[in-house]
Parts: structure tokens; C-alpha cells; sequence
């Protein structure tokens, strides 16, 4: 993986950031899917929002307009797009003003790689879902340019 973005310094994310789940993905039909990486996530856009929504670049954009959460596992994204939906609608349960409407929520991209070609995103979350025990057998090694998302 070759980063060719330059570092931002007042961008609220850094240009790229790797955060590390120390969980096993399940195997999900004849694919995988990674709750807790899941939760990380969607813990992860929660917390961002409000700053997001304060800064320059970002700020009195849709989610839909902000983040984008890729991965290259069906399962993994549907769980990724239940859980947005599910958390989302439980904090405008309780302060409704705060947080991206249920319209919005259903924007946002949440897919495999092949749903975010051709729309740009300010940040990208890419879920990977395997751990170090599947590399041997990854969908990288089966198709390196999945990552190729610039």
C-alpha cells in the first residue's frame, strides 16, 4: 500500500490512520464479517461527528457527504450499515438536532470497494474485517487492487 496523499494539517483525520481490533472475523455464509471492527467503526463516526461538523472542510455537510465506510465483504457491510442505522436512530431518539437525519444515514456509502469508484469522500473508512491469522488467504493477495482507491 502506497499513500499518496499529503498530510493535511488542519483536516480533522489524518490522511491515513490504522487502528487495530484485536478480534477474529467470523465466517458468515461463504464470506467473513468482523463485529467487533464493526462496532469499532460505527464507535469511531459517533465520536467524529460533532468534530466534523466543526470544522471548515466538513462543517454543515451531510454524513453522506463526509464519510464513506468500505470493505470488501458483503456481510461486513450489511452489519456496518445495521449498526449506523440502529445507532444513529437511538441518539436522535434523545437529542434529534444533533445528529444526521435518517435520510442522510441512508446515504452514507457503505459497500464493498466497487461502490465508492467514481464518488469522492473527504474520509474513507476501509473495514478490513481479516485478521493476521487469514492473510495467507486474503482478498488481497486474490485481487491487489482493491486498495487502489486513488
Amino acid at each position: 500500500l502506497k499513500t499518496r496523499t499529503q498530510e493535511a494539517v488542519e483536516f480533522p483525520e489524518p490522511s491515513m490512520g490504522w487502528v487495530s481490533v484485536d478480534k477474529l472475523p467470523i465466517r458468515f455464509g461463504g464470506s467473513y464479517r468482523n463485529e467487533a471492527e464493526a462496532a469499532e467503526i460505527i464507535d469511531w463516526v459517533v465520536e467524529r461527528w460533532p468534530v466534523w461538523q466543526q470544522h471548515k472542510d466538513t462543517q454543515g455537510k451531510p454524513l453522506s457527504e463526509t464519510v464513506a465506510l468500505i470493505t470488501a465483504y458483503r456481510p461486513q457491510a450489511n452489519l456496518l450499515r445495521a449498526r449506523l442505522d440502529k445507532t444513529l436512530d437511538q441518539l436522535r431518539s434523545r437529542a434529534p438536532n444533533e445528529w444526521p437525519s435518517a435520510e442522510d444515514v441512508e446515504k452514507v456509502t457503505i459497500g464493498t470497494v466497487h461502490q465508492l469508484q467514481g464518488a469522492e469522500r473527504p474520509i474513507v473508512c476501509f473495514s478490513l474485517v481479516e485478521g493476521p491469522g487469514q492473510a495467507a488467504n486474503s482478498f488481497i493477495d486474490r485481487d491487489s487492487s482493491m486498495l487502489n482507491v486513488g
